[in-house]
C-alpha cells in the first residue's frame, strides 16, 4: 500500500478513535503524530533477530516474546493477526500518558466519549507535557486528577500493534502478562464500558500467566505467584477503602466532615500498605504508590481494572476452565445491557442465557 493512502486512513481512524468529531485540534494533532511515529519507525522482529548488529539483550527479548506469542496463540487461543511482529523504539519509558479524573466526593471517573471505541474513563496523550497540562486544567476546575504512564495499548485490530521498547523493559513474566492483556482486548471490547473491558483483559492476563508459568521452572512459578498474591492483597486493601469512601460520600456529612474523614481513610490505607511492604520484603512495587498523592482518581483507576476480576474468574471456572468456552460466554454477556453484565458473570449454570434480553 502506498504511504499517502495509508496515512490518510490513519488520520481518519485516529481521529475517530481518539477525538470524537475532531473538535479539539490539539488533541487530534498529538494523537495522529504519536500513532504515525510508532507505525513509521517499526522494524520487522524477524529481521532484527537475524541482524548481526542487533543489540544482544534486545535480540534475546525479541526471541522470548516470540515464544510467549506462540504460547498465546496455541494455548490461549488468542488472535494471531500480525500484532507484535514488528518493533518500535519510542525513545521513552512510556508510550502514552493517561489522564484520570474524579470529583472530590465521588469515585465515579470522568468519562470522555469517542467514536468507534465509545466512552472511556481516561484520556490518553502521547506527550507527557500535554497530559500534565490537561490534568492541570481539570484540577483548576475542581477535579482530582492522576496522570499515569502506560507501556502499551491496543488499537483493537485497526492496526497490527508493534512491540514497543516500553514493553520489553520488563521481566519475561510481566511481558507475558501484558501481551495477554492487550490481545484480550481484541477478543472482547464493548463500547462505553471501561470497567468490563479492562477487568476482562486483566482476568485473561492472570489466567494466561498462570498457564504460562506452568511451563516454567517451579521456583520461578512460585516466586511470581507470590508477587501476584501481593498484588491481590494490595487490591483488596484499596477496594476496601474505596467501599468505605463510597459509603462516606453517600452520607449526610457536611463537606468539612467529608474531607476530614476522607483524609483519615486514605491515611489508614497508606499506613496499611507501608506496613505490608515490610512483610513483602524485596517486593517494593507499591511503595511509591503509598507515598504518593492518593485521591479519588487513583482509587477509581484500580477499581476500573480490578473490581470485576473475581467475577470473571468465577465465570472462567464455571465454564470448566476452558478458555474458548469462557471467551464465548463473555461474548454472549457483552451483548447484555450494561446494568446486567456484572450479574451475568455470576450465573451458576453456563447453560443459562447470558442475560434476560437475549
Amino acid at each position: 500500500m502506498k504511504l499517502v493512502p495509508q496515512l490518510t486512513l490513519l488520520i481518519i481512524i485516529v481521529c475517530l478513535l481518539f477525538n470524537s468529531g475532531c473538535s479539539s485540534i490539539g488533541y487530534y494533532a498529538q494523537s495522529i503524530s504519536g500513532q504515525v511515529g510508532i507505525l513509521l519507525n517499526k522494524k520487522h522482529v524477524a529481521k532484527l533477530i537475524n541482524a548481526t548488529d542487533t543489540d544482544m539483550q534486545l535480540r534475546e527479548k525479541l526471541i522470548e516474546v516470540q515464544k510467549i506469542l506462540e504460547f498465546a496463540h496455541s494455548n490461549l487461543t488468542m488472535p494471531n493477526n500480525g500484532s507484535y511482529l514488528h518493533y518500535t523504539d519510542v525513545k521513552n519509558n512510556y508510550v502514552v500518558w493517561n489522564v484520570i479524573a474524579a470529583p472530590e466526593f465521588s469515585l465515579n471517573s470522568k468519562r470522555w466519549c469517542y467514536l468507534i471505541v465509545g466512552c472511556m474513563n481516561y484520556r490518553g496523550y502521547f506527550n507527557e507535557d500535554k497530559a500534565n497540562q490537561y490534568a492541570a486544567s481539570l484540577q483548576q476546575k475542581g477535579w482530582e486528577v492522576y496522570v499515569g504512564g502506560v507501556t502499551a495499548y491496543s488499537t483493537l485490530g485497526w492496526f497490527k500493534d508493534p512491540l514497543l521498547n516500553t514493553i520489553l523493559n520488563r521481566k519475561d513474566w510481566e511481558i507475558a502478562r501484558l501481551l495477554f492483556h492487550e490481545l484480550a482486548h481484541q477478543i472482547v471490547y464493548i463500547k462505553d464500558d471501561t470497567n468490563f473491558n479492562e477487568a476482562f483483559a486483566d482476568s485473561v492476563s492472570l489466567i494466561g500467566l498462570e498457564l504460562w508459568l506452568s511451563t516454567q521452572p517451579i521456583e520461578k512459578k512460585l516466586r511470581v505467584m507470590e508477587l501476584i498474591a501481593h498484588e491481590s492483597e494490595f487490591t483488596e486493601f484499596t477496594l476496601a477503602t474505596r467501599d468505605l469512601l463510597k459509603e462516606l460520600y453517600q452520607s449526610d456529612a457536611t463537606k468539612n466532615e467529608l474531607r476530614q474523614r476522607k483524609l483519615q481513610l486514605i491515611e489508614e490505607l497508606r499506613k496499611t500498605i507501608i506496613a505490608r511492604q515490610l512483610i513483602w520484603g524485596e517486593d517494593k512495587r507499591f511503595q511509591n504508590w503509598a507515598n504518593s498523592n492518593i485521591n479519588n482518581a487513583r482509587l477509581s483507576l484500580i477499581s476500573t481494572y480490578r473490581s470485576l476480576v473475581p467475577d470473571f474468574i468465577f465465570a472462567y471456572e464455571n465454564t470448566g476452565s476452558d478458555l474458548p468456552a469462557f471467551y464465548t460466554r463473555i461474548i454472549e454477556i457483552s451483548k447484555c445491557p450494561l446494568e446486567e453484565r456484572a450479574s451475568s458473570l455470576r450465573q451458576v449454570s453456563e447453560q443459562d442465557s447470558a442475560c434476560d434480553n437475549l
